[in-house]
């Protein structure tokens, strides 16, 4: 049995500029016609949405859980900090108020293991840091507790293997909290992990 061709110029049906991908005979100009919108006519349609003397900071797509006068991109940015440090902290600043708080802090486990492998290899070192003063304007504008405070700061200012160890110490215990409620001592798991990386450091 002999390939169908398009009649206008031979070329096999779907593969010339006169048959879509189905082999039925229409014009290209036809077929993007019939596809919708452009996308700049989406573009354009949205944009006319949104008024003009409108901050991006203003936007959110989806969830309500970035409204801070100081946003975490905005931290982040003005710092110099690396993906793998602002997608972990992102994670950790949201976990509370996105409705997903075990797959929000899993995720931040996951980019902070994934840091210190690469430093441990060798092919990671620390990209940018957060003043101490910055630091504490975020945490205290995004009602950060102690312990997420701890686990931010362990990510946008580290140095060393331990800093980041530290890191994701915080992170677990924010995971044990998120699936276990908060302990009862109010923040002394923290602390007793503070002196066992201290001791491990000797």
């Amino acid at each position: 049995m002999r390939p169908k061709t398009c009649e206008i110029c031979g070329m096999l049906l779907g593969h010339c500029e006169h048959t879509n991908y189905l082999g039925t005979e229409q014009s290209v100009a036809a077929e993007v016609e019939n596809m919708g919108p452009s996308p700049e006519e989406i573009l354009k349609e949205i944009m006319d949405g949104i008024p003009k003397d409108l901050n991006v900071n203003d936007i959110q797509i989806g969830g309500d859980h970035y409204k801070s006068e100081y946003q975490h991109w905005d931290m982040i940015e003005e710092h110099g900090i690396g993906y793998l440090e602002a997608a972990a902290s992102k994670y950790v600043c949201r976990w509370r108020d996105k409705g997903t708080p075990v797959n929000d802090l899993t995720k931040a486990l996951h980019y902070t293991e994934k840091l210190i492998s690469l430093h441990s290899q060798g092919k990671r070192q620390a990209r940018g840091t957060v003043p101490r003063a910055d630091l504490i304007r975020f945490s205290e504008l995004n009602n950060l507790t102690l312990l997420e405070q701890s686990a931010v700061m362990w990510l946008v200012q580290w140095f060393s293997h331990a800093d980041l160890v530290m890191a994701r110490e915080a992170i677990v215990l924010l995971l044990q909290e998120a699936t276990a409620g908060p302990s009862p001592d109010g923040g002394e798991d923290f602390q007793d992990m503070e002196a066992d990386v201290d001791k491990s450091q000797r």
